[in-house]
C-alpha cells in the first residue's frame, strides 16, 4: 500500500505486514520526515484511494482583462447597432490641385472671350445681360443696347422732290421706340416699286447715313421719343410709283 507524506506530499510504499498495529512510526523516504500512522478499519464498500486517482488541482483563475469602453460604444452595443466602420480620406495632392485650378481658369478665360466676342447677340437676352454687364466691367468692353425691332413703329413718311437739287428726292421718315428700354437706332431700307409691284430701285442706310447732325448714335433711341430722318437720294425715274420703308 502506499502512504502520503504530509509534508512534501510523497507517496510512500509500505507493507502491509508491517502495518500489525494500530499505531505506526513511518519515516518518509524523500524527505524523512517521520509521522504517526493511525490506522481504522474501512467501511464497507469503501476502497482507499489509489495515488493514481488523485484530486485534481483546481484552475487557477484567469486575470481580468481590462477594457476601455467609452459610453457612445456601450451605448452602441446595447442598443445593438452595428459598428461604423473607419474610412480613411487620402491627403489631395498638390499637383491634382494645380490641375483642377488650371481647368478652372482655362474655363473662366474660354467664358469671357465667348461673351466679348459674341456680346452683341447676347445683349438680345435679357435673362444673360447681367452676366454680360459683369464681364464687361472687368474687361472694359461696352455692353449692347437692347433690341427689339418690332417695337419701332413709323409715324409719318414723306417724299418729294429736292427743292435745291435737280433729278433728286427728298425723303424724311419720323420713328417712335415703343420699347420700355433704350434701343440701337436701325438700319432703313427704302425700295421703290412700279406698277407691277416690282422693285426697281432699293438702298440700305446706316444710322449716321439719316439721323440729324448733332445725334450721338451710341445712345441709342429713347423710349417714347419720336426720332426724324432725312435722307437726299436720286430719283429712280418716272417709273417708280411707290416706295416702302423696312426696318433692318
Amino acid at each position: 500500500m502506499f502512504i502520503q507524506c504530509p509534508q512534501c506530499r510523497t507517496h510512500n510504499e509500505i507493507s502491509e505486514n508491517l502495518l500489525q498495529n494500530h499505531e505506526e512510526v513511518i519515516a518518509c523516504r524523500h524527505c524523512q520526515c517521520q509521522f504517526t500512522l493511525t490506522l481504522t478499519p474501512a467501511r464497507d464498500g469503501e476502497t482507499p484511494p489509489r495515488p493514481d486517482q488523485e484530486e485534481p488541482a483546481p484552475e487557477a483563475p484567469q486575470a481580468a482583462l481590462n477594457i476601455n469602453v467609452s459610453r457612445e460604444e456601450l451605448s452602441r452595443l446595447a442598443a445593438g447597432a452595428p459598428r461604423p466602420e473607419k474610412t480613411t480620406s487620402l491627403p489631395l495632392d498638390r499637383s491634382d490641385l494645380g490641375w483642377a485650378a488650371g481647368a478652372a481658369l482655362m474655363v473662366l478665360l474660354f467664358i469671357a472671350q465667348f461673351s466679348y466676342f459674341e456680346r452683341a447677340d447676347l445683349a438680345r437676352h435679357a435673362v444673360l445681360r447681367p452676366w454680360l454687364e459683369f464681364v464687361c466691367a472687368l474687361s472694359g468692353c461696352d455692353v449692347p443696347l437692347r433690341r427689339d425691332r418690332a417695337r419701332i413703329r413709323f409715324v409719318a413718311r414723306h417724299v418729294a422732290d429736292h427743292p435745291q437739287a435737280p433729278d433728286a428726292l427728298l425723303v424724311t421718315l419720323t420713328m417712335v421706340n415703343d420699347a420700355s428700354f433704350p434701343q440701337p437706332f436701325p438700319k432703313l431700307q427704302l425700295s421703290f416699286y412700279d406698277m407691277d409691284s416690282r422693285v426697281i430701285a432699293q438702298r440700305v442706310f446706316e444710322p449716321t447715313q439719316y439721323l440729324p447732325g448733332g445725334v450721338d448714335a451710341r445712345q441709342g433711341m429713347r423710349p417714347g421719343k419720336p426720332v426724324m430722318a432725312t435722307l437726299a437720294l436720286v430719283d429712280p425715274g418716272s417709273g417708280a410709283i411707290n416706295f416702302k420703308f423696312e426696318i433692318r
